[in-house]
């Protein structure tokens, strides 16, 4: 830090953000959650982990499955990724059941 490298300081950015988001959603405070995970997206708009955390926002803290489905579907697929694929596949369940598709979440399951 004390050197002043831009990618030093983007990285203590980004942990914070993401420490802080987790911190706000364990608190009880979705608000607070919600626009650190839109900071961390705006600061890393095509990073695939912080578009998963985005989803992960959406479903627990927005509590807004539909959306999270809509944010999935638009994620291209990574096939030569399997940790990618099976965590979209996850979270895909988790939307499904938070809006009250169980049977399409549990179909989704099986086929991971």
């Amino acid at each position: 830090m004390r050197a002043g490298d831009p990618a030093d300081v983007q990285h203590l950015l980004v942990a914070g953000l993401y420490e802080g988001a987790q911190a706000a959603r364990d608190a009880g405070r979705p608000e607070e959650a919600v626009r650190l995970t839109d900071e961390l997206a705006r600061q890393l708009p095509s990073d695939p982990n912080v578009k998963m955390l985005s989803v992960r926002s959406m479903i627990e803290d927005r509590k807004d499955p539909n959306g999270a489905l809509a944010a999935l579907a638009a994620m291209p697929d990574q096939p030569d990724d399997i940790r990618f694929m099976m965590q979209k596949g996850l979270m895909q369940s988790e939307a499904l059941a938070a809006s009250g598709q169980r049977d399409s979440a549990r179909a989704m399951l099986g086929g991971l």
